[in-house]
């Protein structure tokens, strides 16, 4: 059994799967989000901006199922915040949800930076991302 973070619940206690099959960076916003899907290989599927909205959030979790054709459990998401409509919409839809921390996102960019040579506004779409791969 699977909790909603992905976690297979055993008698040694949860263990987090390795199971997933895509990516979803999300860019919290106050009014709309910046929504970059990935597939396991880390290549993007596709982005979006969708709106802060009840029926935009609906319209999300039914496009990832769409564009994943699979299980929300196939499905790792990662935002910069642990709470609010975003989150608790992609929970209750079945998806794991992980939150990563603004100040090591900002590491993992300074790492990538020094890796790749450059950092840019067109690489970041992949940040959030990128880490929940790498885990």
């Amino acid at each position: 059994m699977f909790d909603a973070a992905g976690r297979e619940h055993n008698r040694g206690g949860p263990t987090l799967s390795n199971d997933f099959q895509y990516f979803v960076g999300i860019y919290w916003g106050s009014e709309r989000h910046r929504v970059c899907l990935m597939n396991r290989q880390g290549s993007v599927v596709e982005e979006r901006w969708i709106e802060h909205s009840s029926s935009s959030l609906a319209e999300l979790a039914d496009w990832l199922r769409q564009q994943t054709l699979a299980s929300p459990q196939a499905l790792a998401a990662g935002i910069e915040i642990p709470r609010g409509a975003v989150v608790e919409t992609l929970l209750e839809h079945g998806f794991a949800v992980f939150s990563i921390n603004p100040k090591q996102l900002d590491r993992f960019r300074e790492r990538e930076a020094a890796h790749r040579g450059s950092w840019s506004p067109r690489s970041q779409k992949r940040d959030l991302g990128d880490p929940v791969i790498e885990g």
